[in-house]
Order: structure tokens, then sequence, then C-alpha cells
């Protein structure tokens, strides 16, 4: 019988390396971050898989997702805000890992 899956609540619960967690300072830099990370990860580093990117408040999260549906920019990426924590987790698609 299958078990039901525990929601993740904290940004904590993911894998990620200290090189992969950037505080918040503005969108367009934080975007261009990103975006960086999924090159790295697309020329075979794994360890960027995930991102994480602290003191990012909620009006500021909601702007970056604004853009993100409205620019089409960075759609493929699963985005988690934890709100209480401030911090946004960014998983990049696009490459199966063995």
């Amino acid at each position: 019988m299958a078990q039901a899956s525990t929601p993740v609540t904290s940004s904590r619960s993911y894998p990620i390396a200290l090189s992969n967690v950037a505080r918040f300072s503005a969108i367009d830099e934080m975007i261009q971050s990103i975006e960086n990370k999924r090159t790295q990860f697309y020329d075979g580093d794994n360890s960027v898989q995930y991102i994480g990117i602290t003191h990012i408040v909620p009006s500021d999260f909601e702007n970056f997702d604004r853009m993100r549906e409205e620019e089409r920019i960075l759609r493929s990426n699963k985005c988690t805000y934890f709100g209480e924590e401030s911090t946004l987790i960014v998983k990049i698609h696009g490459r199966h890992i063995t």
C-alpha cells in the first residue's frame, strides 16, 4: 500500500549546497544568478539543481512570480516560496540526473 507523501514545510528540507544559496538584492540580479546556475547545471554540474534565495520578502516574490508569467522567463523551473523563512527555492529542470 502506498503511503501519502509528507509536504515539505521548510526550505532546509532541500539538498542545497551552500555555494548555491544567495541573499536577495534585486530581481534582475536574482534572475541572472538563476540563469547562470542553470547553465552550470546543463553543463553537467549536478550540485546546482537546487538554488536557495534568502531574504526575499513576499512583495519581491510576487513581483518575481509575475515577471515569470508575463515575460515567460524561468518558467520551466519549479519555484517554492517559504514566506515565513523569506526563502525561495528554485529547482532547475531540463536534464535527467542518474
